[in-house]
C-alpha cells in the first residue's frame, strides 16, 4: 500500500511537470491563447501563492514572472525527495 502510495505520487509531480513544460511552451509561443488558460487554471493551486508571494518580495518584476520557475525548481525538489 505503501509503495502504490510513493509511485502515485511520483506519477502525479511528474505529471504536473510536463504540464508545467507546457505552460512554458504555450506562455511563449501563444500568448494569451485558450490553451495557456485552461493549462494555467489547473496550475492556479501551485502559482496563485507563488505569485502573492512574489509580489510583496524584493524579486518582484513587472516584466518577469518567476512564479512558474520557482513552481518547477519545488516540483523537481519534490521529484527528488519522493
Amino acid at each position: 500500500m505503501e509503495e502504490l502510495l510513493i509511485k502515485t505520487t511520483y506519477c502525479f509531480i511528474v505529471f504536473l511537470e510536463l504540464l508545467m513544460m507546457v505552460y512554458f511552451i504555450t506562455r511563449w509561443i501563444f500568448r494569451k491563447s485558450e490553451l495557456e488558460k485552461k493549462i494555467y487554471s489547473a496550475l492556479s493551486p501551485i502559482l496563485m501563492p507563488l505569485e502573492f508571494l512574489m509580489k510583496h518580495s524584493s524579486l518582484y518584476t513587472t516584466m518577469i514572472d518567476f512564479s512558474p520557475i520557482i513552481a518547477m525548481l519545488i516540483l523537481v525538489y519534490l521529484d527528488q525527495l519522493v
